[in-house]
């Protein structure tokens, strides 16, 4: 089955074939390793997970759907006298719970399992998304503006030195290059918490030429960005593109007013990009799907945000399809043939 084509809409079945596999690599095998079937009733989800070697109980499971990380199941009559069955019709909720289940035995958060399980494509109630992302970010934000006797400029800068002498230890960057890169961090950084509302973009492009030959002196063009001759414009677009789409404080106003179908929208692309990913990297070694299952979890986290409020522009918004759409004609040019 195409790895992508696990990360899909409500609209379309997830997967064909046996249980999820045992082992520590079994968090990537939801590619497509779920039983289908009509109705799954409570029990009988007990009893799948505990045959995968992963043991919920019933008040476990009702745990789970309480905090949004199963469905809520249906429940009907079994006759006078008899109780009642609790039950879904959804084919995905058993491949859920398992990806639930190790998702909670790796990193032990339930805000985490649940946006990774809608990154991965399953239902989880947009409200919560929306404000688990502005959880995090609100967090982001006050590990800097909220540590009481520190000001967020000290804070900061006590990274960019911290990040200039670690690259110094990497190779020979003289005492005033480091410097250069320690002031570059600061500002870069000023701008992603949004300290500093008009950078000098030009300022720090000239600061970047200074210290781009020691980050990377074997690359072709480095002597270049040294001597002033270089294309040095990229980092303004880049440092340009942060200060309007992708600081923080952009973020959390873009995520307090984001629309279910942005949301959606910009999921969607984290998915193409990591079926996209496994099609150009060929995969067919199961040893590298748990890499490719964590990337598109990675990416998401940090990206959903960002693409919601790059997508608001209609150019971009083009622009961005109409290169989704060339990908796929040179997939098809290449004869790819999914895995």
């Amino acid at each position: 089955m195409r790895w992508h084509s696990f990360h899909i809409e409500r609209r379309r079945v997830v997967g064909q074939g046996a249980s999820c596999h045992n082992g520590p690599s079994r968090l990537a095998n939801i590619n497509g390793a779920c039983k289908l079937r009509q109705m799954l009733t409570l029990d009988t989800l007990c009893a799948e997970m505990a045959t995968s070697g992963r043991h919920i109980t019933r008040r476990g499971a009702r745990d789970w759907w309480s905090k949004g990380l199963l469905p809520h199941p249906l429940r009907r009559g079994l006759g006078q006298g008899l109780g009642t069955e609790t039950f879904w019709t959804d084919s995905r909720v058993l491949c859920q719970a398992q990806v639930t289940y190790d998702l909670l035995a790796q990193y032990a958060r339930t805000d985490f399992a649940l946006l990774s399980l809608w990154l991965l494509g399953f239902p989880i109630p947009l409200a919560a998304v929306r404000r688990i992302y502005n959880a995090l970010i609100t967090r982001a934000l006050r590990a800097v503006h909220g540590r009481p006797g520190q000001t967020p400029e000290d804070i900061l800068g006590g990274i960019a030195n911290k990040t200039a002498i670690l690259q110094a230890k990497n190779g020979s960057m003289p005492v005033d290059a480091r410097q250069t890169l320690s002031d570059l961090v600061l500002e870069v950084l000023g701008i992603v918490y949004g300290l500093d509302d008009e950078p000098e973009l030009e300022e720090l492009a000239d600061l970047w030429r200074e210290v781009a030959p020691y980050l990377n002196p074997n690359a072709s063009g480095g002597r270049e960005f040294a001597s002033g001759n270089g294309p040095h414009d990229g980092i303004v677009i880049v440092l340009k593109f942060v200060k309007d789409t992708a600081s923080l404080p952009i973020q959390h106003r873009v995520m307090r007013s984001a629309t279910d179908s942005e949301l959606m929208r910009a999921r969607r692309l984290v998915l193409v990009a990591s079926g996209h990913i496994r099609r150009m990297m060929m995969v067919n070694q199961k040893n590298l799907e748990p890499w490719l299952y964590r990337l598109t979890i990675a990416i998401g986290h940090r990206a959903v945000p960002i693409l919601v409020a790059t997508l608001r522009n209609e150019t971009i918004r083009h622009q961005i399809a109409r290169s989704l759409l060339e990908v796929a004609r040179a997939a098809r040019r290449s004869n790819y043939k999914p895995i």
